[in-house]
């Protein structure tokens, strides 16, 4: 969905959510500069219309916590990617802008 004619993102029905509305999480309202009780407009987007560099053709990912959460644990840089890649990338339905947070629960 195209909001607000700037911001692309991927959205899905949940049930018992109110037709006709979205909830975001608070990294898309701070990304977007959204406030709770912001109205968003909202139309369907269509990664063809720009032609076909629409597409992503690499992606630099920073990782961090969403919480405050601090860990002497040492990640793998390549386990992180594979996870990432299963979790985020097996649906080509998803669209991706600059500094777009994604939140992901591991």
């Amino acid at each position: 969905m195209l909001c607000d004619d700037l911001f692309v993102v991927t959205i899905r029905p949940v049930e018992g959510f109110p037709q006709g509305y979205a909830g975001f999480s608070s990294a898309h309202r701070d990304w977007a500069r959204w406030s709770l009780t912001d109205t968003v407009t909202m139309a369907p987007y269509d990664p063809f219309s720009a032609g076909k560099q629409a597409y992503l053709g690499s992606l630099d990912l920073e990782v961090g916590f969403a919480s405050k959460k601090i860990t002497e644990e040492a990640y793998d840089q390549d386990d992180l990617a594979k996870v990432f890649i299963r979790v985020r990338l097996a649906s080509s339905t998803y669209h991706f802008q600059p500094h777009q947070h994604i939140i992901s629960i591991l």
